[in-house]
This record gives structure tokens, C-alpha cells and sequence, in this order.
């Protein structure tokens, strides 16, 4: 196989892997996150009610990650849960990552389609438009990501769950938020982590109360984080309430601000392989999840 080709390949797999909608980063949501129902007080806030009291830091150090690893290590320490979260998220993403130019990339999937034109990512036919946005947008944050990390090994995902884990303890909502998804990054197989039986159990409960600490706190976004967990993470696999927490998420001011490649691909992804009848339990249970959730955030 072209070498292009092989490395295109494994972008790809690399993107369906680790993608993770883009409202879960960056700002805390606002008090419209909580859909057509007025947020409390508490909802508003840019922590969970159990976070410590926040020290202020800076714009997190850039370029590649041989240059900027002492300092986020430092400021993660020092008590940064930013600093802390992007080591967890280059240690869980980065291994096995290779640097491909976006021309080469583009390239790459031309003659994919040329062969392949039904070719399809996770049931999303790759040929669309939207599809091609959602994965060069993916492939160019996580370029960005792991810019100096070629040839960081497997092993180190071990240290990015306890980066993560960090900041999530601490009261970071956005390591919260992706704890479920990442933390079982670390176990290559079913077979590990059947062999590691009470790590996985540990990590599940920790996930778990995570995300119901920030329910209790009113941010949407925790709906769009149960969605994976039920499609592909720490929660029994369930297709229907997999794509029933989605839609209640999407129906949300948070869910609605998400950027058109990207929602048009989850939506595609939660809805694989649910038949009629399927896709009609779920939208119930999404309306169902919606009012709870709507008056869980106005106690």
C-alpha cells in the first residue's frame, strides 16, 4: 500500500478515535446552556460546586510539546487544571500519531475516493462534504496537539489518565467532561482490561460520579458526554439512549452553537444502526431526559 495512503488511513482512524465535539471546550457554558429553561445561579457558574477555589494562570505555552512540556508540567502542578488537562489529552491522543502535511492528506483521500467512492468513516459516507470538514478540522487540532510527539509510545497514555484525573479532582468541568471518554484510552483490548478488572471498575466509578456532579450543576454538556459514554465509553453500550442523551443535548443552546460538520457527524454516527421503531424510543426518551434535566437545573 502507497505510504500516503497508509498514513491517510491511520489519520483517519486516529480522528474517529479521539474526536470529541468542540463544545466541550474552551468557555464554561453560559446560563443559555440550559436549554428554553432558565438556569439557577449555581448552573451559571464556571465550576462545579465542589471545585476549590480557582488561582488565576496565563494563556497556556505553545508550539511543539519537547518545548513546552516542563512548563505545563510545572503550571499543572502548581495547581493550572488547564496545563493539566492538556497533558492528559497529548499523553491519551498522541501515541501512534504521525505528522502528514494537509496537502499530502488531501491527496491521499483523492485517490481513496477515486477507488472508493462509497468509502465510509464509521458509516459516515467519507465522500460528503460535511464528513471532509469534520475530519480536516479534527485532523488539523490534533496535528496542532501533537505537533513534537512522533514516536511518544503507547505506554505514556497511563501518564494522561493521571493528568486528566488530576484536574478532573480538582473541579476542572472540561477534564470532567472528558474523563469518561479518555480514560480507558490507556488498555489496548477487551483482553486488558478484563485483566485489569478493578482498575477499569475504578476509573468507571470515578467517571461516573464526575459526570453526575456536573449534572447537579446544571451544564448541558454533560448530555452530549453520556451520549458517547453509552455509544462507545465507560456506560453500558446502548444505542438508543446513546443517541436519546444526544438529541437532548442538541436541542440545548450548547448543542445548537455546535459547528454544522460536526453536529451533522455525530448525529449520523448516534443514528447508525437504529432501525425505525429504535429511532423513535430514542426520540422519546430525549424529550423525557430533556425535562428532567430542565428541572433538575432549576431546584
Amino acid at each position: 500500500m502507497n505510504r500516503a495512503l497508509a498514513l491517510a488511513l491511520a489519520t483517519l482512524a486516529l480522528v474517529l478515535a479521539v474526536a470529541v465535539p468542540l463544545a466541550w471546550r474552551g468557555e464554561a457554558p453560559s446560563t443559555a446552556a440550559c436549554g428554553s429553561t432558565p438556569c439557577p445561579r449555581r448552573a451559571a457558574a464556571t465550576a462545579p460546586p465542589d471545585a476549590r477555589p480557582r488561582r488565576e494562570f496565563g494563556p497556556l505555552p505553545q508550539g511543539p510539546f519537547p518545548r513546552t512540556r516542563a512548563r505545563l508540567e510545572q503550571r499543572a502542578l502548581q495547581g493550572d487544571d488547564a496545563a493539566a488537562f492538556r497533558l492528559g489529552e497529548i499523553h491519551l491522543t498522541c501515541p501512534g500519531w504521525t505528522p502528514m502535511p494537509d496537502g499530502v492528506f488531501d491527496q491521499a483521500l483523492a485517490r481513496l475516493l477515486a477507488h472508493r467512492p462509497d468509502a465510509k468513516l464509521d458509516g459516515l459516507p467519507l465522500a460528503d462534504p460535511r464528513t471532509l470538514d469534520w475530519v480536516l478540522q479534527e485532523k488539523r487540532r490534533i496535528d496542532a496537539l501533537c505537533e513534537g510527539t512522533a514516536g511518544m509510545p503507547p505506554t505514556a497514555r497511563a501518564q494522561g489518565e493521571r493528568w486528566i484525573a488530576l484536574a478532573a479532582g480538582r473541579g476542572s468541568a472540561e477534564a470532567r467532561l472528558a474523563y469518561a471518554d479518555m480514560a480507558f484510552r490507556e488498555f489496548a483490548d477487551a483482553a486488558e482490561m478484563l485483566e485489569r478488572a478493578d482498575e477499569v471498575a475504578r476509573r468507571r466509578d470515578r467517571a461516573l460520579a464526575w459526570l453526575n456532579a456536573l449534572e447537579r450543576a446544571g451544564d448541558a454538556r454533560v448530555l452530549a458526554a453520556r451520549a458517547k459514554a453509552h455509544r462507545w465509553g465507560v456506560l453500558p453500550r446502548d444505542r438508543v439512549r446513546a443517541l436519546a442523551y444526544w438529541l437532548a443535548y442538541r436541542a440545548t443552546a450548547a448543542g445548537r452553537a455546535l459547528p454544522p460538520a460536526t453536529a451533522d457527524a455525530y448525529d449520523a454516527q448516534y443514528r447508525k444502526g437504529l432501525d425505525e421503531a429504535g429511532l423513535r424510543r430514542a426520540q422519546a426518551l430525549a424529550r423525557d431526559i430533556g425535562i428532567a434535566f430542565g428541572r433538575r437545573t432549576t431546584r
